[in-house]
């Protein structure tokens, strides 16, 4: 998704208003988690073991 320059800038909860949210099972499949990695919290929200995920942050 191209960047867009936009002036005034936006406040924050306009932005957030204006994504697209995508359902966590499909965001952690892009990051390489497996389903049985995530405890489902509903269609947006998971929770996941934090060992799985400091592999990205190292």
């Amino acid at each position: 998704m191209p960047v867009q320059i936009r002036s005034p800038v936006p406040s924050d909860i306009e932005i957030a208003q204006e994504a697209e949210m995508l359902p966590i099972t499909e965001v952690a499949k892009k990051a390489g988690l497996l389903d049985e990695e995530l405890e489902l919290h509903g269609r947006y929200i998971a929770k996941i073991d934090y060992d799985k995920v400091s592999l990205f942050f190292t």
